[in-house]
């Protein structure tokens, strides 16, 4: 904005009546628009005011008042050719409070109006760009991004404005893993960096790539472009990360083992220092140090110089007050986590409870810190919801090993339970009608647990892995340290009456290799590892997690178990694992479903109560619908999905026995789908399924079920989008492929299984890989035979699953899908 604007602005402000003490910034801005426009002011400086009175009713939680200032805004800034990015930004945080994807849509489409301004272009695919950051297209910011390097390459080649520009494609190409498009467009960036004399810019460059190659394991070389980084910013006139860079370095250096350079770059760094939080954050990466010493030193390490640093690090850091005690508190959270993992680790259980009670006052802080910016509508209450749950899964991992230190087996089982699912259940208490809960922690107790095993009468088998120490940490340790303190697998049996029996096992690598192998020997049988001592992949699985509880195991046939695993036990295909006799597996013996935690198998009946209340309702089912185009890469043409003639047999032979008309070809509209999901009573969908990320749970809240494109929809209906549906349905079911797989977090796995829980289905049936369209369509007309005939749901799939065994008897093709939820009618 120019001066003389400014000075009009300001004006306008200054000649405002007075303001009440009660006018809050809706009402300032309210009058300060009428007196600009008496005034005759400028477009520029309303659609501004307008935008900040759209913040102001925000605040006021009066989204429908700001939805109308936002939009004044915006047409000044399209009527005039302005920069339209905040404007743009406001009217995604509010449209976002109902459907994030629909102003992702809106966007897009203003993106394709003729006529606009290059200003107001620029400023709106800004804006884009931020809003799919923070509610996670990454794809789209692939697209985004490129097209504003476009333009600045156009408007000011050679210019820093370029650099930012192609720096932030390059980017975002590393988050989709287009490693092709992204290593070219940073080594450019670099180059330009170079070239127009910022060497401080190109040590960015050098740190991205130092990044990606650190996640693929490429550690010497992360470490290299750590130096180049560190070298180009010494060359650069602006050092100000030169500290930042050096604590990168030591970080890496921890990782390989070379401490003495790591000491180095820390003592320099520790110099640079000029605020708490830094020099806290340099003091926890010492304690690392100090620890690594020790191990080299061999024995058992001493923990107190340890100890004593990280207090000194969490100390620094309360000290950063700037902000609030809360602020310091929040600061300090991953710090007090750290310091109680390493006071466990020297049996000092008692200072360990007492510094995690500390760890969760700033997890508690952080909790409120983000419900501002959530009413401020920057983040989306299931956003917060899974950031604390995962925050808090790090806290409730070593409340476990406390308890189970002290030899209170069922207290331990209590902190297992509350590490879990606490996002989940937060959305399904909301769909249930129940009393939002004020923070998203969760407070069952035994008696709460017992009653719930009770209600369920079946035998529930809740799994915990468990580390000595946080992520974090274990990032700077290198994989012989790591392997002195091997992952814990815990395992409690609750059954409906009797006593909780517990079980521990050391684990000699990661469960998740394991589960992988087993994966691959059922999918892949002739690239199958090879057996270790005489027994496969899937045979070790079943030792580790049934043969240490099989005595606590109910012995009847087609008994009830209910797994809540934790981590990569969510993809274990339970009914392939041999169990009993050679060539029988655990399907055999027993009823099996799924939960991601108790406390959503409680919440399962209350939904499944509701949904026999609410009646009867109509079946829908779906098969084949006419494929949208899938784009596999932002940066690739769509290409159409292959259709299912399997699944079209599929629905065709379900809707004789559900006496149903399927919704087949063009008939199988998103939109059409969508608008009878919420009334239906049994939801079947025999279709694509697409899996779109398993690292990041905001992406894999886009895995999407495929149907017909048309009426503005592109005919993915994602988890996202179901997840804010409020279904009545009993049972849904999932005919598709990888539709149970998805980003694991602490509250579970984040894909379609999920959205359909949060949505209110009380049962469902999901894949854990591709499906085979014969075996599929065959167990489908199994299962709804028995549901038919008066078996439970879980009975019916694993009556289904046996049949089909007998005409296919790979696992590959009987065992691929698992049940969630409510077991019975």
């Amino acid at each position: 904005m120019n001066r003389a604007r400014l000075f009009l602005l300001f004006l306008s402000l200054s000649i405002l009546p007075p303001l009440s003490a009660q006018d809050d910034l809706a009402a300032q801005m309210e009058k300060a628009i009428a007196t600009l426009k008496g005034a005759g002011g400028d477009p520029e400086s309303l659609s501004m005011m307008y935008n900040a009175c759209a913040e102001g009713y925000i605040q006021r939680g009066d989204f429908k008042t700001a939805l109308e200032r936002s939009r004044a805004s915006l047409a000044l800034c399209r009527e005039h050719g302005l920069d339209s990015m905040s404007s743009f930004f406001t009217f995604s945080k509010i449209l976002s409070q109902v459907d994030d994807e629909a102003a992702t849509s809106v966007m897009v489409s203003e993106l394709e109006a003729p006529d606009t301004a290059p200003a107001y272009r620029k400023g709106l695919l800004k804006a884009l760009e931020m809003h799919v950051g923070l509610r996670g297209d990454p794809k789209l910011a692939v697209l985004t991004s490129y097209e504003l390097w476009k333009m600045q390459r156009a408007e000011k080649p050679g210019s820093e404005e370029e650099f930012w520009a192609l720096f932030n494609y390059g980017n975002h190409c590393l988050t989709n893993k287009l490693h092709d498009e992204a290593v070219p467009a940073i080594t450019e960036a670099r180059e330009l960096a170079l070239k127009i004399g910022k060497p401080e810019l190109a040590a960015n460059c050098s740190r991205s790539l130092a990044m990606a190659l650190l996640q693929v394991g490429r550690l010497e070389d992360s470490v290299n472009l750590t130096r180049e980084a560190i070298d180009f910013i010494r060359q650069g006139q602006d050092q100000m990360f030169l500290g930042y860079e050096l604590r990168n370095l030591a970080t890496s250096l921890l990782r390989v083992g070379q401490l003495d350079e790591a000491a180095a770059a820390l003592a320099e760094a520790l110099t640079l220092s000029k605020h708490d939080l830094e020099t806290g954050e340099l003091q926890s990466i010492e304690a690392a140090l100090l620890l690594k010493r020790a191990f080299a030193a061999g024995g058992e390490p001493d923990y107190a110089p340890v100890i004593a640093k990280q207090e000194a690090a969490v100390a620094s850091k309360l000290k950063n007050t700037a902000g609030g005690e809360g602020i310091a508190k929040i600061g300090a959270t991953f710090d007090y986590i750290t310091l109680a993992a390493y006071q466990l680790a020297a049996s000092q259980l008692d200072e360990a409870e007492a510094t995690l009670t500390k760890a969760e006052e700033g997890a508690d802080a952080w909790e409120e810190n983000s419900r501002q910016a959530q009413k401020q509508a920057v983040f989306s209450a299931d956003q917060v919801n899974l950031s604390m749950a995962e925050l808090r899964s790090g806290i409730y991992d070593l409340r476990q090993q406390i308890e189970l230190r002290r030899g209170d087996v069922v207290a331990a089982l209590v902190a297992a339970e509350n590490g879990r699912g606490a996002a989940q259940a937060a959305l399904l208490r909301e769909k249930l009608g129940l009393e939002p809960e004020a923070s998203a922690v969760k407070k069952l107790d035994a008696a709460a647990i017992r009653e719930i095993a009770k209600v369920h009468r079946g035998t529930i088998v809740l799994y915990s892995l468990v580390h000595a120490f946080p992520n974090g940490l274990r990032m700077q340790l290198t994989a012989e340290e790591n392997a002195r303190f091997p992952q814990q697998l815990l395992a409690w049996v609750i059954p409906a009456e009797g006593e909780v029996q517990f079980r521990s096992t050391t684990l000699a690598g990661p469960i998740g290799d394991l589960v992988t192998s087993a994966l691959v020997e059922i999918r892949d049988p002739a690239n199958a590892p090879a057996a270790v001592d005489g027994k496969t992949a899937l045979a070790r699985l079943s030792s580790l997690l049934l043969d240490p509880l099989r005595e606590f195991l109910p012995e009847e046939n087609a008994s009830l178990i209910t797994f809540v695993p934790q981590g990569e036990l969510f993809l274990v295909p339970f009914a392939a694992l041999p169990y009993g006799a050679a060539g029988e597996t655990l399907l055999d013996h027993h009823t099996l479903t799924l939960t991601p935690s108790i406390e959503l198998l409680q919440l399962a009946y209350e939904q499944g109560r509701a949904v026999a209340d609410a009646g009867e309702g109509d079946v829908l089912l779906v098969g084949n619908p006419t494929m949208p185009g899938y784009k596999p890469r932002p940066d690739r043409s769509a290409e159409s999905l292959s259709p299912l003639p399997g699944a079209e047999a599929e629905a065709r032979h379900l809707a004789k026995i559900l006496r149903t008309e399927p919704l087949i070809g063009d008939a199988a509209t998103e939109t059409a789908v969508a608008a009878r999901m919420e009334s239906a009573r049994l939801l079947h969908f025999a279709t694509h399924g697409l899996l779109e990320a398993e690292s990041s749970y905001n992406q894999s809240l886009l895995s999407s079920l495929a149907f017909a494109p048309g009426e503005g929809e592109d005919g993915f209906l994602t988890a996202k989008e179901i997840s804010r549906m409020k279904l009545k349905a009993g049972l849904a079911v999932l005919s598709a492929c990888d539709t149970g797989r998805g980003a694991i977090t602490g509250d579970g796995v984040i894909g379609l299984s999920r959205g359909f829980i949060t949505a209110g289905v009380p049962a469902l049936v999901v894949s854990l890989w591709p499906v085979s369209d014969a075996a599929t369509a065959v167990m489908m007309g199994h299962y709804y035979e028995s549901i038919q005939s008066g078996a439970g749901k879980a009975t019916a799939l694993r009556e289904a699953m046996l049949r089909t065994k007998t005409q296919f008897p790979e696992a590959v093709m009987w065992a691929p899908f698992v049940h969630y939820g409510l077991a019975g009618k």
